[in-house]
């Protein structure tokens, strides 16, 4: 299982599609802390809330847990949910490989 590496300068269709393929879910990435979908041509530092601090790199692995990733954006301030290929939102207390459909 690989991990996925985030920092500010990754541009946000590149993370939509490293997500889906590693995991088969979708990323639904916000435009700062909005509930908008952000642009898939812009970098994640180009779609955070331009008051939150821009965060450190770090990288996404099938243990952690779907609250914990989502809280790793929010620390970056950029929103993010994890979805299943239906559109059904993910609990936070699951890990990313426990929901993993490839």
């Amino acid at each position: 299982m690989a991990e996925i590496s985030i920092n500010g300068g990754k541009k946000v269709s590149t993370l939509k599609r490293e997500f889906k393929a590693e995991y088969g879910l979708t990323l639904d990435v916000k435009k700062g802390r909005s509930n908008h979908s952000a642009d898939t041509r812009k970098t994640l530092s180009e779609v955070r809330d331009p008051k939150a601090p821009g965060g450190k790199p770090f990288k996404i692995s099938g243990r952690m847990l779907v609250g914990n990733v989502e809280k790793r954006f929010a620390s970056m301030g950029v929103k993010i949910n994890i979805k299943t290929k239906t559109g059904k939102f993910i609990p936070n207390d699951v890990t990313l490989q426990s929901v993993r459909t490839k």
